[in-house]
């Protein structure tokens, strides 16, 4: 809701299954602190990932207390040296770094390739496929980079 880089929080309106550790991931991910999962029972659930707890309220109490509410998730939506952004921002200018990329372009799209890398082998990227810049990447430089 809201993603606009404050107070913004998840939110499921559809019943099923609660997993809090895919919530806590989704809201990291998305850099967001709190994540409202409605509940079967008439009741909301909030999960924090940063405070690492679940709470529970009645969906009555939170709809004849709506602004209190907000409010209440507006103050758990605080920026932390944590949250996702700024872990990437540290992975990229440690990849910068240790690559000597002077070009932030260049540094930017070997961060790409790391990052698609999780999911591919880094020597068959397609780069048209991620619509990235094809930067080479210096021998060994994945396994020093992962050795830190």
């Amino acid at each position: 809701m809201l993603n606009g880089g404050r107070n913004d929080f998840c939110l499921q309106t559809a019943i099923g299954m609660e997993e809090a550790m895919s919530y806590h991931s989704c809201c990291w991910s998305t850099n967001t602190k709190n994540f409202v999962v409605l509940s079967a029972n008439n009741s909301a659930k909030i999960y924090n990932w940063y405070n690492d707890r679940e709470e529970k309220y009645p969906i009555k109490t939170i709809e004849e207390n709506a602004d209190k509410f907000y409010k209440y998730l507006s103050s758990t939506t605080y920026k932390t040296p944590a949250d996702i952004v700024p872990f990437i921002m540290d992975i990229f200018r440690q990849l910068r770094n240790f690559s000597r990329k002077t070009s932030p372009v260049e540094a930017l799209n070997l961060l790409f390739k790391l990052l698609i890398s999780i999911e591919e082998d880094y020597t068959q990227i397609d780069t048209r496929k991620w619509s990235i810049s094809d930067v080479p990447v210096s021998a060994g430089m994945y396994d020093s980079y992962a050795e830190q």
